[in-house]
């Protein structure tokens, strides 16, 4: 699975806020823990509101959860045995690492008859053939499909695709490589009459020439996300930073790829293998800010493991963002260090605003109010001023990079009019971004002490 991450965790690693029985819950990750065991946790659907603990560790795909995000709640978008995708940090994460705010088992009844009613809604009947699939049975999606069991539309990609079952759950099926539940009266046996399988198998041959070198790529290649691409191979869309950026391949499942650093899964026809001939040149257009490196682990003797967590945790997020937009990560990381105080901020924790970046008269969205320090004539004054109020760190980071491309006295921050992280600084600094007299130095001072210098691909420090 794909960052904001798309990460796996199990359901046994949640609990809902009002549980008591949690240490029961990992004794039996089967069907059985998940309807008896865990009361707390089997009303979870999709939908359903959940608070990632204090104490998560990892998702469910490994990464560290970085503390940003815990103690705040997020909907579930999709649920997969004992796992949960949810919104906004699109990752998945385990049940035993979340609690389900204000929940009783007065919803259970009502998300029984919801599992009722989407169990029933296409009946096995109307297609006879589905009688006789089990596990490991093949089975194609209809060209008609239209939702998931668990409520998502179903992306056109895989219709008139082929794929195995895993699991069966009453009248669901769960298919393997897009891990997706799925009616058995969406789905048709191959060699059935009422099966549309030659036209799966067009659809995977055209695939699979599409991109003559997809055919060389395995574990450890190195792969292009194309700029036309437009989907993850698990339906999302793609975000515009990671297009044109290159990912190490670590895992094949088929026609798939899991890709690191995002941690998301994409279909071969999306990539192009790094130093092809359709790839070459593309992707060093930012030469002055390229990061070859983007899953360097940042360390400080002086740093707290929160800090340390918190660096490591944005780090490619930063390095993706700044690339795309011919910025300098050392800067951007610097100055969310320097603005949210590694991540502690009221601004950072309430509204996830790294870069203190006010709520002009430009700005749309939710807002937060606090007090602040200013320059303003001189003498440094506090006000009460009106700052953007994020969905997520990753949009804090996004929006950092859209607010100095839309305005042109930036223009001079960028690569290559600025040569390196020093210039882009001062540049940023001229163009009124902070009142601070101090505010290029303290920049700098972070980046060097800190080696974020080799956020930029650089070995040593720059200097004023």
């Amino acid at each position: 699975m794909l960052e904001k991450v798309l990460s796996w965790i199990n359901t046994s690693d949640v609990t809902t806020a009002s549980s008591s029985n949690h240490s029961n819950s990992n004794k039996n990750n089967g069907n059985k823990n998940d309807s008896n065991k865990n009361n707390s946790t089997a009303n979870i659907k999709v939908g359903s509101k959940v608070t990632i603990k204090s104490s998560a560790k990892h998702w469910a795909t490994g990464q560290t959860i970085y503390n940003a995000v815990k103690g705040k709640t997020y909907k579930v978008i999709q649920v997969n045995g004992n796992r949960l995708l949810l919104d906004k940090v699109i990752s998945w994460i385990n049940k035993g690492d979340v609690t389900v705010p204000g929940s009783s088992s007065a919803n259970h009844s009502s998300s029984s008859n919801s599992s009722k009613n989407n169990s029933n809604k296409n009946n096995s009947n109307k297609n006879t053939n589905t009688n006789s699939i089990k596990v490991g049975s093949k089975v194609t999606i209809k060209t008609s499909a239209k939702h998931w069991a668990t409520g998502q539309s179903i992306y056109s990609a895989v219709k008139g695709k082929t794929y195995k079952v895993m699991q069966i759950n009453g009248n669901k099926l769960l298919l393997d490589k897009v891990i997706s539940w799925i009616n058995k009266g969406d789905v048709t046996v191959p060699g059935s009459s009422s099966s549309n399988q030659s036209s799966s198998n067009k659809g995977n041959s055209s695939n699979s020439n599409k991109n003559n070198s997809s055919n060389k790529i395995g574990v450890g290649s190195k792969v292009t996300i194309n700029k036309n691409a437009k989907h993850w191979a698990t339906g999302q869309s793609i975000y515009n930073p990671v297009k044109g950026k290159t990912y190490k391949v670590i895992q094949v499942n088929g026609s798939k790829l899991l890709l690191d650093k995002v941690i998301s899964w994409i279909n071969k026809a999306d990539v192009t293998l790094a130093g092809s001939k359709s790839n070459s040149g593309s992707s060093n257009k930012n030469n002055a800010a390229s990061m070859h490196n983007v899953n360097v682990h940042l360390t400080n003797k002086h740093w707290t493991t929160a800090q340390t967590n918190f660096v490591n945790g944005i780090a490619a997020d930063i390095v993706n963002v700044c690339n795309s937009n011919k910025l300098y990560a050392s800067v951007a990381m610097a100055q969310a260090v320097l603005e949210s105080g590694y991540g502690t901020s009221s601004l950072a924790q309430e509204a996830h605003n790294l870069f203190g970046i006010k709520a002009d008269s430009t700005w749309k969205g939710a807002t937060y109010t606090k007090s602040t320090k200013e320059v303003i004539n001189g003498r440094t004054v506090t006000i009460n001023a009106s700052f953007r109020k994020y969905a997520s760190i990753k949009d804090s980071i996004a929006d950092y990079a859209k607010k100095l491309e839309s305005r042109a006295q930036y223009a001079n921050a960028f690569a290559p009019k600025s040569a390196n992280y020093v210039a882009s600084i001062k540049a940023i600094k001229a163009s009124g971004y902070a009142t601070s007299t101090t505010y290029v130095g303290s920049i700098i001072n972070c980046i060097n002490s800190n080696g974020f210098f080799k956020l930029d691909g650089l070995s040593k420090a720059l200097h004023l």
